[in-house]
């Protein structure tokens, strides 16, 4: 039986997941993500934790498989955090995360120095904190100590691979979500790197993901449990390994990768012309196979803002259920049942989820959230349907501008991450968009994405394409309900003004909290 290891690590939790060569999953272990904050906002993690984790899930896995059967393994993680390497290889400061706005002064200086449109036109990434340039920028300015240590920055994913073989290596995948990577070129930026005074060696070398970087070294093995000697390949970004075992590459499809946050992404056609200028309001990157081009939009508040209103806003008095009960401790389930007995459009509200600032296609980090048309007779079941109703909102804009750039039309929404388990959120997504949208059978997708790139860098399968079409299987679809989706066009019509209605008062709001 031919097994592959794909581990994934995430914003929210850490996975170790085994699968068999037709997508089966046969093991997994699961731990949280630990994350630190402090009281002024910073958010972090530490390079040692984040590694022991994965000796820790590694270490469980192999208690009920044998580890001598996994032929290879890939990792994926998140993107932008990255871990600044010293020159013995040990990490040199906490990781920050994607989500920590301390780097926002730097995206002024490299506005001052380079101009958003330039950075746009070489990197394909708006000039926003969340990306590692800023981070890197950050520690020049604030940690100089760190930063004159530093030799190399590596990915979140990067590091874990590096840990595990020795070597300093990165998929273009990745390296598109630095801010420091020219996606026309497929190459490392100098002009970034040189205006910014910065070293073309902090950066590890490239490769495409489904490659061979490197084999399990002696010191790993004894830590982990898995076999030495044996190869590891070449992942890449978190969203898009989900996408690769949801089918993204079968045409015709966007993927919705819906988590802590996010993310809405397309590929597009191989020979497909590169004009950066058109995709403005979208992120812009290589795909796993750097022949591709993929565009993204991203929803930063998705689960976050899910979260958030069942904890702080929904009233116990609302919901069936014993007093003393907190709110947090009641089954999310029992909530649904709830609000899926509202109406549609929420009796008149309308939530505009920018509780981390907005995503596509504004990239504002100063945006604010905002509840609309609320009154005393609203109650928390109304709430939060008008919460899940705003999210699918934002989708809806996403793929509208999307559509409107590609030549073939977009017929699915392939969804993957913790909401695929509300069906009423992937119903409420096809009756807000009027697509079509696709659960797929795969167990914890970014994993098995990995596991994939696992099996293409060995040749168990020919290509990424090939595994695709192996793996992809439908769980359940949801097809638009007309009389809802005739509702929300109208009610679309109020969203699609809102952030720029609400543009200045949030742009004063957030000096006046920040001076």
């Amino acid at each position: 039986m031919n097994l592959l290891l794909g581990i994934d690590i995430g914003t929210t939790n850490c996975k170790a997941c085994v699968y068999q060569e037709n997508g089966t999953i046969i093991s997994k272990q699961i731990i949280n993500t630990k994350t630190h904050y402090s009281a002024n906002g910073w958010s972090w993690y530490e390079a040692k934790e984040l590694w022991a984790t994965v000796v820790y899930l590694l270490n469980n896995l192999f208690k009920e498989i044998d580890s001598a059967k996994v032929l290879a393994l890939a990792v994926t993680s998140i993107g932008e955090a990255g871990v600044p390497i010293d020159n013995n290889g040990e990490a040199l400061y906490p990781i920050i995360t994607w989500f920590d706005q301390r780097s926002l002064p730097q995206t002024k200086m490299i506005e001052e120095l380079l101009g958003n449109e330039q950075v746009f036109a070489i990197t394909g990434m708006d000039n926003n904190p969340i990306f590692s340039l800023t981070k890197i920028l950050w520690l020049k300015e604030n940690e100089s100590n760190i930063f004159k240590k530093m030799v190399k920055w590596l990915n979140i994913s990067d590091y874990i691979s590096y840990k595990l073989t020795g070597n300093y290596v990165t998929s273009y995948s990745q390296a598109s979500r630095t801010m420091v990577f020219d996606i026309k070129h497929n190459k490392w930026s100098e002009q970034i790197i040189n205006t910014l005074g910065l070293k073309n060696s902090f950066f590890p070398s490239l490769q495409p993901s489904g490659k061979i970087i490197g084999k399990i070294t002696a010191k790993a093995a004894l830590e982990t449990g898995l076999k030495p000697g044996m190869p590891v390949i070449n992942g890449g970004h978190d969203h898009l390994c989900g996408s690769l075992a949801s089918g993204i590459l079968l045409g015709h499809r966007v993927l919705d990768s819906a988590g802590t946050a996010e993310s809405i992404s397309v590929i597009l056609p191989k020979d497909h012309k590169i004009s950066l200028t058109k995709y403005k309001g979208f992120r812009v990157g290589r795909y796993l196979n750097p022949d591709y081009i993929y565009i993204v939009g991203g929803i930063i508040t998705s689960g976050v803002a899910v979260d958030w209103m069942k904890e702080r806003v929904a009233s116990l008095h609302d919901w069936p259920i014993k007093e003393g009960v907190k709110i947090k401790d009641i089954s999310f389930e029992l909530l649904i049942r709830e609000v899926e007995k509202t109406r549609p459009g929420a009796s008149g509200l309308l939530f505009l989820p920018h509780l981390r600032g907005s995503g596509a296609p504004y990239w504002d980090p100063k945006a604010r959230g905002a509840l609309l048309g609320l009154t005393a007779s609203h109650n928390s079941p109304q709430i939060m349907r008008a919460v899940f109703e705003g999210l699918c909102f934002e989708a809806k804009i996403i793929i509208e501008k999307m559509q409107n750039l590609l030549s073939c039309p977009i017929e699915y929404i392939t969804t993957i991450g913790g909401s695929t388990r509300n069906e009423f959120w992937q119903q409420l997504k096809a009756d807000i968009t009027g697509l079509t949208v696709e659960v797929t059978e795969a167990e914890e997708a970014t994993a098995l994405g990995a596991a994939m790139l696992a099996g293409v860098g060995i040749g168990l399968y020919q290509d990424m394409a090939s595994a695709s079409r192996k793996i992809y299987r439908v769980k359940k679809r949801f097809v638009p309900n007309p009389a809802n989706n005739a509702k929300y066009l109208e009610l679309y019509q109020l969203y699609n003004n809102l952030y720029l209605t609400f543009k200045n008062i949030n742009d004063q709001l957030f000096y006046l909290s920040n001076s």
